[in-house]
């Protein structure tokens, strides 16, 4: 098996697919950490004022249902709002799952993305890790560098952030089940600017890693350098 890696185009062909698996990875880290994480939904509620509309209790409630159906496919308990909201619709409650089933199918490729990731990295590395670590710092990085430049695109785009939403939601969600009237509770409750600052939430915590991960293979370049130019110079002296 490591005699195959040694072929020079299969191994240029398996560091591409690392640098594509990375890219993928740093994307969707963000998704998986904030989804089902309810402070960041109450951090995000306090910003846009949804206290305001919808009882703090009632929201604490809803969104540990939203995540709970979003995370195990629970249905959500329904119960008297203290506002004058009525509760989920069932087209609403309907649109949820569908969301479900969509966070699943991303979950899904970063999951098989990580371990894809892992057991092509362990075959370029092999037994020696220094020969090797100019491929790793390689992969980090192109995927680094390609993940900015996609990050500061959308970031770009996003001040058209309707435009982006509605396109997302016809692309993935063709069955048109997912507008809804103003005054529902779910649009009260996870107002547009919720899915916006969710958006630069996802994308600075993506530019983050991103830059980590740079700065990592930048150093990773630095260390191989100086260990090949070490090795040089002991051959020369022996």
């Amino acid at each position: 098996m490591f005699e195959i890696i040694k072929n020079k185009p299969l191994r240029k062909a398996i560091i591409a697919i690392c640098i594509i698996l990375l890219a993928v990875i740093i994307f969707l880290i963000p998704l998986r950490a904030y989804i089902y994480n309810a402070k960041t939904y109450m951090n995000l509620y306090e910003t846009n004022n949804v206290f305001r509309e919808i009882n703090e209790g009632d929201a604490v409630k809803l969104t540990s249902g939203i995540i709970s159906l979003l995370r195990y496919g629970n249905n959500i308990e329904k119960f008297e709002l203290k506002s004058q909201f009525s509760f989920f619709t069932a087209d609403e409650i309907s649109h949820l799952y569908d969301v479900r089933v969509l966070i699943q199918k991303f979950l899904i490729i970063f999951y098989i993305s990580i371990i894809l990731f892992l057991v092509l990295v362990f075959l370029i590395i092999q037994r020696n890790l220094l020969p090797n670590l100019k491929n790793i710092a390689f992969i980090f990085i192109f995927s680094s560098c390609i993940v900015i430049f996609l990050i500061l695109l959308l970031y770009f785009f996003s001040s058209n952030f309707i435009f982006i939403f509605d396109r997302f939601h016809h692309l993935f969600f063709p069955q048109g089940n997912w507008a809804f009237p103003e005054g529902s509770l779910l649009i009260t409750l996870l107002p547009l600017n919720f899915f916006y600052e969710f958006f630069i939430k996802m994308l600075m915590t993506s530019l983050i890693i991103s830059l980590i991960l740079l700065l990592t293979g930048i150093f990773f370049c630095i260390i191989y350098r100086k260990k090949i130019k070490m090795k040089g110079l002991f051959k020369i002296n022996v």
